[in-house]
């Protein structure tokens, strides 16, 4: 399904450490111990995430997530600039 509308916001650093961990299958609550955060918290980082990548779930998060990794990986072996931490639209 394509969106239009504006590039996404960057996620900071600390949203960027609840994706990855989200992308390991962690848990709420594991998370919130990893990161020594409540798992309050945590329930907002994860709904900032979704607005700023335009997801509804955590499967597609992962999944944004992961694309967006092969993208940076496949302009990194181009020699392409990967300074963008914001994940794009598909």
């Amino acid at each position: 399904m394509e969106r239009a509308g504006p590039a996404h916001e960057p996620l900071p650093r600390r949203e960027w450490q609840v994706l990855g961990l989200l992308c390991k299958g962690a848990r709420n609550t594991s998370i919130a111990q990893r990161l020594g955060v409540s798992p309050h918290t945590v329930k907002t980082h994860i709904s900032n995430i979704f607005k700023k990548i335009d997801v509804d779930n955590r499967l597609a998060a992962v999944i944004c997530a992961r694309l967006h990794n092969s993208r940076n990986s496949l302009k990194e072996a181009l020699g392409a600039s990967t300074d963008q931490r914001s994940i794009p639209r598909n």
